[in-house]
C-alpha cells in the first residue's frame, strides 16, 4: 500500500509521521479499516529508520487511532471520522415492471458468471507479459483470429483476422465508421427514425449531419429527400443511409 507522508528532514521525524497519520485519519483521507504498510516497508519508502515508524504506530495505537493485531497488520480504527450530515435523498417510487422490454437491456441474470470466471482465469494464466501492455490499434491478433472463427461458425460470415477491427464498443465503432465516410467525402448520414439516439449523436460528433428517415407502419423506411443512398455522391448529394438492427 502506498502512503503519502510529507517529511521535513530538519525536524523530529517521528512526531511528523504521527501528525501526518493522525491528520489523515481525522480528515477521512485514511478510511476506517484501511491497512497501513508494514513498518519496514514504510520506513524504506520514507527513507527513515524502522524504529521511527514502529514508535509512531505504537503512539497512534495508544491514542486509539490505529489497531494492531497479530497476522492482520496495522489498520485504521473505526468510528474516528464523523461523515458530514446530508439530507436524505428524496424517495422516488418506481413503478413495478413485470417485463422490461426496453431495447438494449438484456436479462442480466443470464450472464454466465462461472464460464466467464473460468475463461478469464485461463486467459490470465496463458497470457504473455507483453500482452498486458498497450496492444496494436486493431486489437490482439489472437482475439481477432478467434472472432473470425466464431463469425464463420455462428453467423456464416467469412472474415479473416486482417479484416476484423476491435473497438471500445458500439459508439466507438460507429464514430470510426462515420469518420471513414467523412474522409471519403460523405456529408450526411440517413438514420431510421425512431432508432437508438446515440447513433445520431455519434454522427454529429464525427462532423456529419444526421438525417432522420421515418419508418412506416410496415417497418419500412422512405428514402431521404436526396434519394440515392449507400455510396458517396457528388458534393451536392453526398450522404450515407444506415439501418440499425438490419
Amino acid at each position: 500500500m502506498d502512503l503519502h507522508i510529507a517529511l521535513d528532514r530538519t525536524r523530529p521525524l517521528r512526531a511528523q509521521v504521527e501528525r501526518e497519520l493522525r491528520d489523515g485519519i481525522r480528515s477521512g483521507r485514511l478510511h476506517s479499516g484501511s491497512k497501513l504498510p508494514p513498518t519496514r516497508l514504510l520506513a524504506g519508502q520514507l527513507g527513515v529508520s524502522r524504529g521511527v515508524i514502529v514508535e509512531a504506530y505504537a503512539q497512534l495505537v495508544a491514542e486509539g487511532y490505529l489497531l494492531a493485531r497479530t497476522r492482520e497488520g496495522t489498520r485504521v480504527a473505526d468510528g474516528l471520522v464523523q461523515p458530514p450530515r446530508r439530507a436524505p435523498p428524496p424517495r422516488v417510487t418506481q413503478p413495478r415492471v413485470r417485463y422490461d422490454l426496453r431495447a438494449g437491456i438484456p436479462d442480466l441474470s443470464l450472464f454466465p458468471r462461472r464460464a466467464w470466471n473460468t475463461a478469464t482465469a485461463k486467459a490470465l494464466r496463458e497470457l504473455p507479459d507483453a500482452a498486458l501492455s498497450y496492444g496494436p490499434p486493431e486489437g490482439l491478433q489472437q482475439l481477432r483470429v478467434t472472432l473470425g472463427g466464431y463469425l464463420g461458425r455462428v453467423r456464416a460470415v467469412l472474415a479473416e483476422s486482417e479484416q476484423i477491427l476491435i473497438t471500445c464498443g458500439s459508439s466507438d465503432a460507429l464514430g470510426l465508421l462515420w469518420r471513414t465516410f467523412g474522409h471519403a467525402g460523405a456529408q450526411r448520414v440517413a438514420v431510421e427514425d425512431p432508432s437508438w439516439p446515440r447513433i445520431s449523436e455519434t454522427i454529429t460528433q464525427a462532423g456529419l449531419a444526421a438525417v432522420p428517415l421515418p419508418v412506416d407502419s410496415r417497418a419500412g423506411s422512405s428514402s431521404p429527400s436526396s434519394k440515392p443512398a449507400g455510396r458517396v455522391r457528388s458534393s451536392s448529394r453526398r450522404h450515407i443511409s444506415t439501418r440499425p438492427g438490419r
